[in-house]
Formats: C-alpha cells, sequence, structure tokens
C-alpha cells in the first residue's frame, strides 16, 4: 500500500482523501493531510482519526504528493518543497494554470503529473484531464489512471495547453450547469411549484436528460428535435430563444474562463 500525502485538503483535497480512503486505494494510516488553516486542522482529524494531520510542510516528503492548494498559494507551496521530495516520488499537481515546467523548477523534480479535475469529486463522478511529466514511467502512468478513475472518468492528454482548455471547459463547467439550473428552478417557481418541488423537477429532469445523452451519445441537435412536435409545448417553448445570442454568451463566457487561467500559467494573480 502506498503513502499519499495532500498538500491543501480543502473541499477538493479533502473529497479526494475520503474517495481513496472509503475505497481503500489508500488506507487512512498511510494518509497524510497538510492544512494551513487550524479550523481545518480540526475538521480533519474528526474525519481522518488514523491518518497524519499537519499544520506545517513536513522535511521529507515521499512516495505519492497530490497537491490541492489554490494557484495563487503555489509559489509559496512550491518553495517550501524545494529539496524536501524524495527524488522517487510521484508528485501529482491540481493546481490550475500552474505548468509542468513551472512545478519541475520550482520543486526541483521531475516525476511530476499535472491534472484538472472538478467538485463532482465530492460524489465520485469528477471528470479529470490529466499529462504526465517526461519522467514518468509508464507504471506510474497507470497509477495515475487508476487513482483518478477513484474519482470518476479521467483522459490523458498529451498537449498541456489541453489542461487549460479543461480547466474552462470541465473544471469551471458544473458552475455554467448550476447558473442554468438556477434559471430553469426560477421558472418552475414562477408557475406555481414551491421551491423544493421547483429544485427536484428540474434535477430529476436534468439527470434523465444526461443519462439519455450519455447511452445514446446522440447529435445534441436531433436530440432537440426528437423532443420537439410541431405546434407542441416544446416548440412554443423554444421558438423566440435567442439561440445565436446564447450561444455567443457561452462561448465568450467559456473564453474569458480560458483567459483567466492563462493569465494564472503566467503568474498574473
Amino acid at each position: 500500500m502506498r503513502h499519499l500525502t495532500i498538500f491543501g485538503a480543502g473541499t477538493i483535497g479533502g473529497a479526494i482523501a475520503r474517495a481513496l480512503t472509503d475505497t481503500g486505494f489508500i488506507r487512512e494510516d498511510s494518509l497524510t493531510l497538510v492544512e494551513k488553516r487550524p479550523e481545518r486542522v480540526e475538521n480533519l482529524q474528526r474525519q481522518f482519526p488514523s491518518a497524519d494531520i499537519q499544520s506545517e510542510y513536513p522535511d521529507d516528503v515521499r512516495d505519492v504528493v497530490f497537491l490541492t492548494v489554490k494557484p495563487q498559494d503555489a509559489g509559496e507551496l512550491l518553495k517550501a518543497l524545494n529539496g524536501r521530495v524524495d527524488e522517487q516520488a510521484l508528485v501529482v499537481s491540481g493546481m490550475a494554470g500552474v505548468l509542468l515546467e513551472d512545478l519541475q523548477r520550482g520543486l526541483g523534480h521531475v516525476r511530476v503529473v499535472r491534472v484538472m479535475t472538478n467538485t463532482p469529486l465530492v460524489v465520485r463522478q469528477a471528470f479529470s484531464v490529466w499529462i504526465a511529466g517526461s519522467g514518468i514511467r509508464e507504471e506510474e502512468k497507470r497509477f495515475v489512471r487508476d487513482l483518478l478513475s477513484v474519482l470518476g472518468k479521467e483522459e490523458e492528454v498529451t498537449d498541456e495547453n489541453l489542461l487549460d482548455v479543461a480547466t474552462a471547459v470541465s473544471g469551471s463547467g458544473p458552475a455554467y450547469f448550476f447558473t442554468f439550473f438556477q434559471a430553469l428552478v426560477d421558472a418552475a417557481e414562477s408557475l406555481g411549484l414551491s421551491r423544493v418541488q421547483a429544485e427536484q423537477w428540474v434535477r430529476w429532469t436534468a439527470l434523465g436528460a444526461v443519462h439519455l445523452w450519455e447511452d445514446e451519445k446522440g447529435d445534441l441537435q436531433d436530440m432537440i428535435q426528437r423532443v420537439m412536435s410541431r405546434g407542441g409545448t416544446t416548440e412554443a417553448a423554444l421558438k423566440d430563444l435567442p439561440h445565436d445570442e446564447l450561444h455567443r454568451m457561452w462561448k465568450e463566457a467559456m473564453c474569458r474562463a480560458y483567459a483567466r487561467v492563462q493569465e494564472l500559467s503566467r503568474g498574473q494573480s
């Protein structure tokens, strides 16, 4: 059983720890969580009583290391860990916008994997896009693939720029859907449903639509047409929507997210 150290045990880091220990991928007594915030340390001690919970950076970092601090805190973390990471350790970074080259230089360590995951990992439904640095062996790639599969779906890429695209598409993506769902819930409530009922109806409808798309993997325009009939309710709902404007708005929103992660890559706070 390998030892895992997670730096930054907030929402993402804590959820990774929970998923990996609950499934037995990592034993709790083979887990170290490093968290600077005192209130989180106390909570982690309750959640993971057999783990090693630390509020300071350890002197010796070995085996498997997961970096999940905010990208704005990356410089401090990399500086603190430089020279402390065992040369055989596998480092996995989930910090948005922090390039492989910067990770390797900042850590003084070549065996680095960069991953972009998202918040559905809390329920083990993440989509994680990852790239391996030049120092990663094939068996380590298999380990990363297995680890990320515990959290949900994963895809390896060989173009690092796609990690920035993943940040804009899947990293920020859950918030796009929640924004749309919120609008549907508000509309359903205006028709007389209670808030709880509106949320439930929209949630179940969304789940059904996603499962149908996942099962059939059909063209989205064709799937829209299958719901619509001439003169029917769906046609009445959709015919006056500003489709071109909606497409433009979402394209611009995603492009802004992409531009922001590239700013982070250039060290702009």
